[in-house]
């Protein structure tokens, strides 16, 4: 339960970095395109975030952090990733079992 609460975050964060307004959740599928030029691959995102709220998987949930983590230092938001970097280097660090 919550892996899928953080999709919503995510796609806040997401938009916002776009200075946009997240869209409605049964619109998603008709902008996530909108979201390509931050680095993802045409449909990576759906797919990710289909995986996130359906799985939860901790190990593509980590993957997941260390994209938006780069996303974020690219987009020169450092501060608050090196604020937090004790706690987020921790639970990265975290080994879990592969799960299919």
């Amino acid at each position: 339960m919550e892996a899928a609460e953080t999709a919503n975050y995510l796609l806040h964060l997401f938009y916002a970095l776009e200075g946009r307004w997240r869209p409605y959740s049964s619109r998603l599928t008709f902008h996530l395109d909108n979201l390509e030029h931050q680095g993802w691959q045409p449909g990576e995102l759906q797919t990710i975030l289909l995986d996130l709220i359906s799985t939860g998987n901790p190990k593509r949930q980590q993957a997941l952090a260390r994209r938006v983590i780069t996303l974020l230092r690219e987009r020169g938001f450092d501060q608050f990733y090196d604020e937090w970097v004790e706690k987020f280097d921790q639970a990265l660090a975290w080994e879990f079992p592969e799960i299919t």
